[in-house]
């Protein structure tokens, strides 16, 4: 799972660079953050955001994505399910 994960991470990669090389002469610069976190409940969950760099003016994130993180999954697993969903996602709204 962990080579999947390389795999995907890889793709994502290219898509975040060929998203800053469009978007660079207008000053934006894109990139992701994925990870797991804890809310003040105490729930585990996998957040997937979108941050957008514009000349000037401090990071933001346009985009967030929250998935529930069962105690019964590793973390390559995990990120693998996130990963292939904000995938699948992206195809469904890009027109690459």
């Amino acid at each position: 799972m962990k080579e999947k994960v390389k795999i995907l991470k890889a793709a994502m990669a290219i898509i975040f660079a060929d998203l800053v090389k469009r978007t660079e002469v207008a000053g934006l610069s894109f990139r992701y953050e994925s990870g797991a976190k804890e809310d003040e409940q105490g729930q585990k969950y996998w957040r997937y955001a979108i941050v957008v760099k514009e000349l000037g003016y401090p990071d933001r994130t346009i985009q967030e994505l929250k998935f529930l993180y069962p105690d019964n999954i590793d973390r390559y697993n995990m990120e693998y399910n996130v990963l292939m969903s904000v995938m699948s996602s992206f195809g469904e709204q890009l027109d690459f």
